[in-house]
């Protein structure tokens, strides 16, 4: 458009017919004016030819300007392909991201389920085992109960015992003593043989052990001063 511009003053000179004859002028006059150019027609002239440079001057400028215009358009178009490419990028690793994130968030949630289901079970064992512990303890007192009564019974059938045995051997000495007594006397020891043939094998045993354990410690009496 410029350049249609500035090539409209040129094209519209060299299209203009030729000039009409000035009013009151003769044909013969107009033609002589038309021969020599005036003055004027050359300082006009040389007007239309400082603006017609003055326009293609401007006109290479604007071309300069639009050929700089285009390529900072290409430019900025670049520019813009980058960034989009960039977002686009950015996008799909924002998508990514939270993708994983997500499968994080899952993972950690799962995990943390699982931790707690993990800790309800323990502390419910722990509560079992707590009331086993504390059933064991009773089972235990009422254990040690029962071993300190039979302990205790225990001693007692030991004591009744010992002082049982403590009797029966003193009844056995002194049946013994009675019996020893007695062999001096013929009438006696007739009468004492009689009651110990009678009196069964429990009392026979007593004096046999008893003559027996004496006749060791004789013995043994002996030998010492020997």
């Amino acid at each position: 458009g410029d350049s249609r511009a500035a090539c409209g003053p040129s094209a519209a000179m060299d299209g203009d017919p030729a000039e009409e004859p000035a009013a009151g002028q003769s044909p013969d006059e107009a033609e002589d004016d038309q021969g020599k150019p005036s003055k004027a027609a050359a300082t006009e002239q040389e007007i239309a030819q400082q603006r017609i440079q003055r326009l293609l001057g401007e006109n290479a400028k604007l071309c300069e300007q639009l050929s700089e215009a285009g390529r900072i358009l290409a430019e900025e178009k670049a520019l813009e392909e980058e960034l989009r490419a960039q977002y686009s990028a950015a996008l799909s690793k924002k998508e990514r991201q939270r993708t994983v994130d997500l499968n994080l968030a899952r993972t950690a949630h799962a995990a943390e389920r699982q931790e707690v289901a993990h800790l309800t079970e323990a502390a419910r064992q722990c509560c079992e085992l707590e009331d086993v512990h504390r059933r064991l303890q009773g089972v235990h007192r009422q254990l040690a109960f029962a071993v300190d009564l039979q302990a205790q019974a225990l001693g007692e059938c030991e004591h009744k015992i010992a002082a049982r045995s403590r009797r029966i051997r003193k009844l056995e000495l002194a049946l013994y003593a009675v019996v020893s007594r007695t062999q001096g006397d013929a009438h006696l020891e007739s009468l004492v043989s009689d009651l110990i043939a009678s009196s069964g094998p429990l009392v026979q045993g007593v004096l046999s052990r008893e003559a027996q354990r004496q006749a060791v410690e004789l013995l043994a009496k002996q030998k010492a001063v020997n």
